[in-house]
């Protein structure tokens, strides 16, 4: 068996035990198992954005677990919005998302509670904080029950991580019981996540998003709601600011800049794709570019790049709070490979800045989807397909400027239409007033499996080399029953690994030996 073949068996397998522990009434352990499976899915994708059966299987749990609801019933006029979030970071577009909506909805009341914050926020928030203080997932799920029976909120957007139990838990019955609007976002964006099923309605951010949503997740109304950049487009730097900048960064003053930001695990290498490598190679030969990242340290370079010398015109900043700075002196926005970021390289489109788009498919299981948040003329510009196109096309712009000047109306035109407050709020709006699309089929005997291109290019980037010894260690931590089959397989990933250690062996040692109740 191919090794995709083997994790999507094991898969079937967890949620078949997953389903056995509430046919035998052991609620909790069910829930556990799905919140253990969900986890691991969305750091190790294995062909599923999400399982219709377990999210079907939690809803059952919840019933069990919490049958009686009396939720609070609408009192005043004004509206209230709560936002739920699982937990929120000082640095992260997830975060920003969410409270630049909170920021910006000016007809509503906001309040954002965080059901499991484990570290503390300097951030402004633009409306009431509550946090939950209970530990175990039941205590967090029944508080958020009562507090929705104390407070009434007209629209309930859930921010939720993707192995989130707790909100489907609580709110399992919403829908039906109460009049709250309940959207759920997908930040989860490219990777497998839990939560949809309590929604009236899932938010993407683009139109890619809503077509890989209406195919692998869970069935229901899809819709789309831009990020909010700003009321206006901000005001350009004079070039006296924008030199002084340079100075403070110890950047010449006729280098030409370019800038990308994102987590350093968007630029991890795949096949032969390196994006450090191939920038740096660049950069040594083209003194007058400089290339700053932010997201990139040292450390990331060294472990991309081995025994690399860095060119000195490529700077690693790190973790920035506020790269304000840095997406206002840019000359073009390079947006990352192998995997793309979203709001980072939208906010340089946002300062003006055209954006440099990968020059092949992403690995993504959106495969280049994202790119349908950018001008589709600018797509057609950038019109290279293969490194040496790329990096050609760059070495043409940076001799004529040619592509910032024609690209400079586009840009401004595609962000005024779409990501200013005028026309986020108008799309606000109908998104809370458009009537809830009903009757949508949904087949809960079988989850969608993604067989893409795309699909298989995110299943290979993801790859651990114990992938599917941890699934099916997994499945032995929950007493899992043992079969000639699954025994055999075990047998032949240990085989495939060549070692007979590891937590694999030691967790079936346990299993065996009837360590796990």
């Amino acid at each position: 068996m191919k090794s995709w073949d083997i994790d999507i068996a094991l898969h079937e397998l967890l949620v078949h035990r997953a389903e056995q522990l509430y046919q035998t009434k052991a609620y909790k352990k069910a829930a556990e198992l799905i919140a253990e499976i969900a986890a691991f899915e969305a750091s190790n994708y294995i062909g599923y954005l999400s399982s219709i059966r377990l999210e079907e299987l939690l809803v059952k749990i919840a019933a069990e677990l919490f049958p009686i609801a009396n939720y609070k019933r609408k009192e005043t006029a004004q509206r209230k919005v709560l936002h739920i979030g699982t937990r929120f970071y000082n640095i992260g577009g997830h975060t920003q998302v969410a409270l630049s909506w909170m920021k910006n909805d000016l007809n509503s009341e906001s309040h954002l509670l965080l059901l499991d914050q484990d570290r503390a926020l300097d951030l402004t928030i633009n409306g009431t904080l509550y946090q939950l203080e209970e530990k175990e997932p039941w205590a967090k799920a029944q508080a958020l029950r009562r507090f929705l029976e104390e407070h009434y909120f007209d629209v309930i957007v859930l921010h939720q991580h993707m192995d989130d139990i707790v909100p489907t838990l609580a709110l399992w019955d919403l829908k039906q019981k109460g009049d709250s609007l309940v959207l759920f976002y997908n930040h989860a964006n490219f990777r497998f996540s839990l939560g949809n099923i309590i929604a009236h309605k899932r938010i993407n951010i683009c139109e890619g998003d809503v077509v890989i949503s209406e195919k692998y997740r869970y069935p229901m109304d899809d819709q789309i709601l831009y990020f909010i950049l700003g009321e206006t487009m901000p005001k350009q730097l004079s070039i006296q600011e924008k030199l002084a900048y340079k100075k403070q960064l110890g950047i010449g003053q006729t280098q030409k800049i370019f800038f990308t930001i994102g987590a350093a695990y968007k630029y991890t290498p795949f096949e032969t794709v390196n994006f450090l490598k191939e920038w740096n190679t660049f950069l040594l030969e083209h003194e007058a570019c400089t290339l700053i990242m932010v997201g990139c340290g040292q450390e990331d370079f060294d472990k991309f790049c081995p025994n690399t010398q860095k060119a000195p015109n490529l700077l690693l900043k790190g973790h920035v709070k506020n790269p304000l700075m840095y997406y206002q002196i840019t000359d073009y926005i390079v947006d990352i490979y192998p995997l793309q970021t979203g709001l980072g390289t939208l906010n340089g489109l946002y300062h003006g800045v055209p954006p440099i788009l990968p020059y092949q498919e992403t690995v993504m299981v959106l495969g280049n989807e994202m790119n349908k948040l950018y001008p589709r003329a600018i797509e057609n510009y950038l019109s290279y397909s293969t490194k040496e196109g790329y990096f050609k096309f760059i070495k043409e712009e940076i001799a004529t400027g040619a592509y910032k000047s024609w690209a400079s109306k586009v840009i401004e035109q595609h962000i005024q239409s779409k990501f200013l407050l005028k026309p986020w709020q108008k799309q606000l709006e109908e998104l809370y007033k458009t009537p809830v699309v009903t009757g949508i089929d949904v087949d809960a005997s079988n989850d969608v499996l993604n067989t893409s291109k795309p699909s298989q290019s995110w299943y290979k980037f993801t790859a651990s080399p114990d992938r599917s010894i941890q699934l099916i260690a997994l499945g032995f931590r929950y007493n899992i029953p043992l079969s000639f089959n699954l025994l055999r397989l075990y047998f032949n990933l240990i085989a495939k690994q060549k070692k007979l250690t590891g937590a694999g062996l030691k967790v079936f040692s346990n299993y065996l030996l009837g360590k796990y109740k």
